[in-house]
């Protein structure tokens, strides 16, 4: 090109890049740039050219320079908005999108990008609204039908989410994403039915997608499966060996079935993921095969990093002028007939309302059941939150003006901790349903006592814990056995075996402690083992387990679920109740106790693991608390060849259960209500010594 002039270069490399000789074209750009720098239209162009090379940090710089050379068209803002979104800089991705935008408001690519845009930084209302400026202009936009539903997802707006899907599927029939996102809202809106026909459907389209088979499997648990669950989570986790959770999810589901396969592999992969601090495991799994609290808070810690950050979007609490009445939210997806209900429902009633105004934030079903219906009646207001995004639910918190917001759940089933993340009430604090820390930094109090949290664990807990005295665990002294003394034969039980119990979840137990009771069995004659059949497929296993460690089969004897008035009173056919380790019975052993049936405990380190200990000790029964393996094994045989001693025992129960602070329901809501007002105080003192304005 020796002898031409700019403007010949610059028509010349227009007329290059229109035949799409892109390579030449970008050569001439830059032979022109360097005679002269801040050509706008060269600057534009190249950098254009480098957009659809990949090449964006380039790409980037050139549009902004042409932009200060004086550039100022849609196209180039546009341009400039893509390569910084793939950059990750998103903010100012956004900014060049709303000028490209100012010029041509009708360009849908615009609306549609600067959505994404904002819903990678996480800014999903924005989002929302972006996607439906997309749509207002082009209603069969199948991607911003789709993505919307992402970021409706993401605000946990379930049915609004579900319908935007729909509409992506409408759209586009074999788009594996829109079934695969349809499927993700039906399951969290608890459709499980409907969420596997969506999750099935995505995956007859692609097969090869873990978090679709991730949530599947969870469908399927849901409905009562977890045999069809288990190749489910097998095969997200073969196809994606890091997939986040994975490892320790597939863990629990195969314990739910008493599926041993690959347990010492699967915990070795749990442990070791928990050492390099990955996430390999919901903090919940590793309460059934970890002892140390060590391991359970780190395992909470990344599940919290990873699903619920402190949300400061709502901003801080505003003052509130101090009432004559504590108000008191209870926050759960349990007030129902559930076991938590079983402990609460007296405490409920008697919470002193002249101190304290106690709200229900209910996230779970809508069941009128009795219950229900019981306890709805204890609070101020029992508010129905189902519908409801976290941070709407945080921010109703707050407009109500709660002042301590106690968490119910935890990371157990149905648990909403993006609620506290977003920090429904100054002061907030964990309780009742979750045996540990949940390392969020969200959470300010534990309440406990000083049998499940030692002077030697307290380091692993984020939270500033508060004991109450007694038994931290809440009891409700009005529950009563359902009809007479239970009969033997009825319950398929032989009429004269020492019957040892165990009416744990399956989880609970493990090889370890099975091996502890094959134990126990093989040395003492004329002894059966009464447990919980919650599946066939856990029953069958359990039944070959035991075989296979020299136990008849037919020393097992399994009990189907009853309403739980029923169930306290087949406990007494039983001798003696044999709790499971690392993790405890709980309402499971209260249960036992209230029913006259004393229970063998082993106690380890962790809050899981101590529960029981706490409950015999808050019934004067700490004989029954053992430490070590050996000792309870030696202490069960003992038991079972000594009736008299095992007739003693039953008999001192009886006798200190109603004297005991265990049924004491008035004044275990004394001390509670007690830390309640110490976990206010140091708030309230903050509040007065705030300066007046």
């Amino acid at each position: 090109m020796a002898g031409k002039s700019p403007q010949q270069m610059l028509t010349r490399a227009i007329e290059l890049h229109r035949l799409g000789r892109l390579g030449q074209a970008a050569g001439l750009y830059r032979q022109l740039l360097r005679a002269l720098p801040r050509q706008p239209q060269a600057l534009r162009n190249l950098g254009a050219i480098l957009l659809g090379q990949g090449d964006h940090r380039a790409a980037a710089e050139l549009l902004a320079e042409a932009i200060a050379a004086g550039v100022d068209d849609h196209v180039t803002h546009y341009n400039r908005a893509l390569s910084l979104q793939e950059l990750g800089e998103l903010a100012a991705s956004v900014a060049s999108y709303d000028r490209a935008l100012a010029l041509e408001p009708l360009l849908v690519p615009a609306h549609y990008n600067r959505a994404n845009a904002l819903l990678a930084a996480g800014r999903h209302p924005e989002a929302v609204t972006g996607y439906e400026a997309a749509l207002a202009a082009q209603p069969g936009h199948i991607g911003a039908w789709r993505n919307r539903g992402e970021a409706l997802l993401a605000l946990k707006r379930w049915a609004e989410a579900a319908g935007s899907f729909e509409q992506a599927a409408k759209l586009a029939p074999d788009l594996a994403a829109a079934h695969a996102g349809l499927g993700s809202a039906l399951l969290s809106a608890r459709q499980y039915a409907a969420a596997e026909r969506s999750l099935r459907r995505a995956i007859t389209l692609d097969d090869a997608d873990a978090r679709v088979l991730c949530n599947l499997a969870t469908a399927l648990v849901e409905l009562g499966q977890p045999e069809a669950a288990v190749p489910a989570y097998a095969r997200a986790l073969a196809l994606s060996p890091g997939y986040p959770f994975l490892e320790g999810q597939l863990m629990l589901t195969k314990l739910r079935l008493s599926d041993w396969s690959g347990f010492e592999g699967h915990c070795a992969g749990v442990r070791a993921g928990l050492a390099a601090r990955q996430p390999v495991t919901p903090p919940f799994a590793v309460l059934a095969i970890s002892d140390s609290t060590e391991e359970h808070s780190r395992a909470a810690r990344l599940w919290a990093d990873a699903w619920f950050p402190p949300d400061h979007s709502l901003g801080p609490i505003g003052d509130r002028p101090p009432g004559s009445r504590i108000r008191i939210g209870y926050f759960s997806a349990d007030f129902h007939e559930h076991a938590t209900m079983h402990l609460m429902a007296e405490f409920f009633e008697l919470h002193d309302r002249t101190r304290f105004e106690p709200y229900a934030f209910s996230f779970g079903p809508d069941t009128r059941d009795s219950m229900q219906t019981r306890v709805s009646s204890c609070f101020e207001r029992f508010i129905d939150v189902r519908a409801m995004g976290d941070r709407d639910v945080a921010r109703l918190a707050r407009e109500i003006g709660i002042d301590i917001a106690v968490d119910l759940k935890g990371y157990t089933t149905d648990a909403r901790p993006g609620i506290f993340a977003c920090r429904a009430a100054p002061v907030q604090a964990s309780y009742l349903g979750y045996p540990g820390s949940t390392c969020s930094g969200c959470i300010d109090y534990l309440i406990a006592d000083r049998t499940v949290i030692t002077a030697e664990t307290e380091a692993y807990y984020e939270e500033e814990i508060v004991f109450l005295p007694g038994s931290y665990q809440v009891n409700d002294s009005t529950r009563t056995v359902s009809g007479g003394e239970a009969q033997r034969a009825d319950l398929g039980l032989p009429e004269s075996a020492v019957v040892l119990c165990s009416f744990n979840n399956n989880y609970k137990i493990t090889p370890t402690i099975f091996d502890l009771w094959c134990r126990i069995l093989s040395g003492s004659e004329g002894t059966c083992l009464w447990l919980l059949a919650s599946t066939s497929a856990a029953e069958a296993n359990l039944r070959r387990e035991a075989r296979a460690r020299g136990v008849e089969e037919e020393r097992l004897v399994f009990a189907r679920k009853l309403p739980h008035g029923e169930h306290l009173s087949r406990l007494s056919a039983a001798d003696l109740f044999l709790d499971t380790f690392p993790c405890n019975a709980h309402t499971t052993a209260s249960d036992a106790l209230r029913a006259g049936l004393p229970v063998l405990t082993l106690a380890g380190e962790s809050f899981a693991s101590r529960v029981a200990a706490s409950l015999l000790r808050a019934v004067d029964l700490p004989e029954l608390v053992t430490f070590t393996p050996e000792d309870y094994e030696r202490t069960a045989l003992e038991l079972a060849a000594d009736t008299n001693r095992l007739l003693a025992l039953r008999t001192r129960l009886a006798e200190n259960r109603e004297k005991s602070t265990l049924l004491d329901t008035r004044r275990f809501t004394q001390g509670f209500e007690s830390a309640l007002t110490k976990m206010h105080e140091p708030h309230q003192r903050r509040e007065s010594q705030r300066p007046s304005v």
